[in-house]
Formats: C-alpha cells, structure tokens, sequence
C-alpha cells in the first residue's frame, strides 16, 4: 500500500493497541549510507518529540541489535518497523505492508531480513513495514532532500495520530 493510504493502514492498527497488544515501533537502518538511515531520523526524532507515553506504546531508539530487542518483547505485540524499501518506485515514496507479504529482495543493506528474525521470535502475524524508497544508499551521511520530505511526512502523520489517539503529548 503506497503513499497517502499509508496513514489509513496505521490508523486501523493503532486502534488495536492496547495493555494486551502492545505497540512496539522500530527504526532501522545505517545512518553511513545515506537514505538508508530514514527509520532511525523518524524514530529518533519521535523518541525527542514524545514527553508523555502510555506504559504499552513503545518507541525503540536506534539500536544495532534489533534481534535481542525483538527477542524480549510479548508475542501479542504490534510492531512497526519503518526502514528503507527497494522496489520500482518513485524515491521518497512511502509503503506499508504487513511483514507477511514482504519479499527479501525489499532490503539490501542488512545481514539477516528482518522478515526472517520476526518469524523466528513468532511477531511475523503482528509485524508491519512502513517504508520510504531511497533515491541514495551509497556511503555518506544525510538524507536526501526528497527521502527527508517523506520522512517529515511520516513522522508528522504519526505524531498526529499517537496524539490524537493516545493523548501523547508532544515538545
């Protein structure tokens, strides 16, 4: 699902977050590669944002361990990973989907899928991929002009619905 029903599709899963379904959302990437370093500026930049944060929402910093992150959260979780996608798009456009439907190829920059380590912690029915095509993955750092508008996007639409949902407040 591409670029504006992104925010539809996480509206409807955050709707399902509760004390019993927590909601754990990741950021992914390697901030020396350019626009793959999308998922840790929207995460890092919404962990900044947020002051007040119900005990079952979760914003994970970035992190080079995700595998042990994933290991210790409960299986009726709800996770969000927002990373960079490969597919024949348009550079900044932004996709959500659930894990289940994510082929391998989506990611070249990562040692082990991520589709694969969820499985194996049994969070794959639970587990969604929110992601921006990069325009540059090369070595550097600093997003591109047009992958950093979507990553505004993202961040602005999920503040705005942790906001309006959960009551979070933001600084």
């Amino acid at each position: 699902m591409k670029d504006p029903e992104w925010l539809n599709s996480v509206k409807n899963i955050l709707k399902k977050c509760c004390e019993q379904n927590p909601l754990h959302i990741f950021g992914y990437g390697n901030t020396l590669r350019r626009d793959d370093g999308v998922g840790l500026y929207i995460v890092s930049r919404l962990s900044k944002t947020v002051k007040k944060i119900p005990g079952y929402i979760h914003i994970h910093p970035a992190s080079a361990s995700i595998e042990r992150e994933l290991k210790r959260i409960p299986k009726s979780s709800i996770v969000i990973i927002i990373d960079t996608v490969k597919i024949d798009e348009a550079p900044g456009t932004i996709i959500f989907t659930r894990f289940d439907d994510v082929e391998s190829c989506y990611f070249d920059t990562h040692n082990i899928p991520l589709k694969f380590i969820l499985e194996a912690n049994m969070l794959l029915d639970n587990s969604y991929l929110l992601g921006i095509v990069p325009q540059d993955t090369n070595v550097g750092e600093g997003l591109t002009p047009i992958v950093k508008d979507s990553a505004d996007k993202v961040l602005t639409g999920l503040m705005e619905e942790l906001i309006s949902k959960f009551h979070i407040l933001g600084g």
